[in-house]
């Protein structure tokens, strides 16, 4: 090989090996994970937020700082060295680097850059969670009802005692940051299910004032369904990949329950005693207001979705129109359940 072409050939040599390894991968370690900023400087804005165990495309290399393909837009920002484990070779220093080292070390770089975002600089998605899920509805408390009629220009009563039966609930729930440990949350709450009644009834006699006919029995099958909306005031902590809380507030809510409207019967001279032939149920819906507290524990397996177990207990007192007769429902009850979180940071 001549001379100047071996001359071209150690310089191409020599730029490639020089060149620097881009598009390598980094692993973020820190236990809270990690913020991505604007510029290799702890003191500009943070634009995202990486949490423990996330692969980062690796672009360039600033000093103690590395510039990161950012996995949610793929736009680029830097992290600090401090929190990343390299599963490549580390680039060398571009010419910014070179720039910092001379003019000389920065403060506080030895420290892990895993504070939490600002609350000030959070936009209003990167606040906001979502959750749905299901659950199961205790049977809660019973509850009794009286309807009066007239009959044979008598008065006649149904009185009855109802209990409810365990049911499937379903939620859907929007949360917003205020502040790293409290929010405000909002959500609906639909339940279903049944309840049960024995009833007695005193019946007018067609031929005698006074005399009232007693019929006795039970009633299965009558259904039962709550709409709620749930407010409250957040508390939250967190460990890591774990988050639990509190949440407590007001609740407005319908209900709809079939109700005993009547006995229909049969009955033969001297009309003593009847026979019954049927208990038709009639339903009613009511509103109302109530309260509600819970308990949860969320387990994000992505920096965008976690698992929730939840439990909550929610009371309501809706009234119920006249036709209803006397009744006073206890609406309501303790849920147990389990659903999904997604994160909109």
């Amino acid at each position: 090989m001549s001379r100047p072409r071996r001359a071209t050939a150690l310089v191409l040599l020599a730029a490639a090996l020089a060149a620097p390894v881009l598009a390598q991968t980094v692993m973020v370690v820190a236990a809270r994970g990690a913020n991505l900023r604007d510029r290799p400087d702890r003191a500009a804005a943070v634009v995202a937020r990486v949490e423990s165990g996330t692969e980062l495309e690796l672009v360039d290399r600033d000093g103690e700082w590395y510039e990161v393909v950012v996995p949610a837009n793929g736009e680029t920002a830097w992290i600090h060295a401090g929190v990343v484990r390299m599963l490549g070779r580390v680039p060398e220093p571009a010419a910014a680097e070179a720039r910092a080292d001379a003019e000389g070390a920065r403060p506080g770089l030895d420290e892990v850059d895993d504070a939490p975002l600002p609350p000030l600089r959070r936009g209003l998605a990167s606040r906001l969670t979502a959750f749905a899920g299901g659950a199961l509805m205790t049977s809660g408390s019973g509850f009794a009802g009286q309807r009066r009629f007239t009959e044979f220009a008598e008065e006649g009563r149904i009185d009855a005692d109802y209990a409810r039966a365990t049911g499937p609930a379903f939620e859907l729930g929007l949360e917003y940051a205020i502040s790293e440990r409290f929010g405000v949350a909002a959500s609906f709450n639909l339940v279903g299910g049944g309840t049960s009644t024995t009833y007695d009834a005193s019946l007018p006699h067609p031929l005698y004032v006074g005399r009232p006919r007693q019929a006795t029995g039970a009633l299965d099958g009558l259904s039962y369904g709550e709409r709620t909306l749930h407010l409250g005031l957040a508390y939250r902590q967190e460990r890591g990949r774990l988050r639990y809380g509190l949440v407590a507030g007001p609740s407005w809510g319908s209900v709809e329950v079939e109700l005993v409207d009547r006995v229909q019967y049969r009955q033969a001279y001297p009309f003593d005693e009847v026979e019954v032939t049927g208990v038709p149920p009639l339903a009613h819906r009511g509103g109302g207001l109530g309260y509600n507290v819970g308990a949860e524990m969320d387990y994000h397996w992505r920096p965008r979705l976690g698992a929730v177990l939840r439990v909550r207990y929610h009371r309501l007192g809706p009234e119920l129109p006249e036709a209803a007769g006397a009744v006073d429902v206890a609406a309501g009850g303790l849920q147990v359940g389990a659903g999904l979180r997604f994160s909109f940071r």
